[in-house]
């Protein structure tokens, strides 16, 4: 988040918990704590953070800490770890097998499409520890990237509808050459 969306969160806090969530009268120590949220929530997307902070205030009567948003925020990924979704590949591959290329079902869709992402031919028919753990190590590249989409999504779908209105972008409409012009959201 930045400076002009803790700002605007700021606006949301006030307005909702009243006396409850005070600011500073004195701008230098306004602008203090602006800089402290900024700083703390650096990482935390501006429209995911706002989101967060909109859901916090719908549903909690006590105003919000820097850790109460990161917790809004974040939603945990229930994905097993890497080491463990490549030993249900190996488990797999050696009681499975190659079977025509096809791999086959695992416990979680994102470990079986990094098996077929990462070869599963490659992974079934490695013949020295080598190429095995250049194998191991492109599996791990390949699941941690679905991983971090699958957290991604979750919390994109946990958030839906949480968003303050005025979040939505405006998108062009091109109507023709050099002719645009701005349309809501839906």
């Amino acid at each position: 988040m930045n400076n002009t969306e803790i700002v605007r969160a700021f606006a949301l806090c006030t307005s909702a918990y009243g006396r409850r969530f005070s600011l500073p009268t004195d701008e230098g120590e306004l602008c203090q704590m602006v800089a402290d949220w900024t700083r703390l929530l650096a990482d935390v997307p501006g429209p995911v953070g706002l989101a967060a902070f909109d859901l916090h205030c719908q549903s909690n009567p006590h105003p919000p800490t820097p850790a109460d948003i990161r917790s809004a925020a974040t939603i945990h990924s229930a994905l097993p770890s890497p080491g463990e979704a490549w030993a249900e590949v190996i488990h797999a591959a050696k009681h499975i097998g190659y079977q025509d290329g096809v791999v086959p079902e695992m416990s979680r869709p994102e470990i079986q499409d990094a098996a077929c992402a990462a070869g599963w031919s490659a992974i079934c028919f490695a013949d020295t520890e080598m190429s095995l753990s250049t194998t191991r190590a492109h599996f791990f590249r390949i699941y941690d990237g679905m991983a971090s989409r699958s957290d991604r999504e979750q919390k994109r779908a946990a958030l839906e509808g949480h968003v303050p209105a005025g979040l939505l972008p405006r998108l062009k409409r091109v109507d023709g050459i050099g002719k645009s012009r701005q349309i809501e959201a839906a």
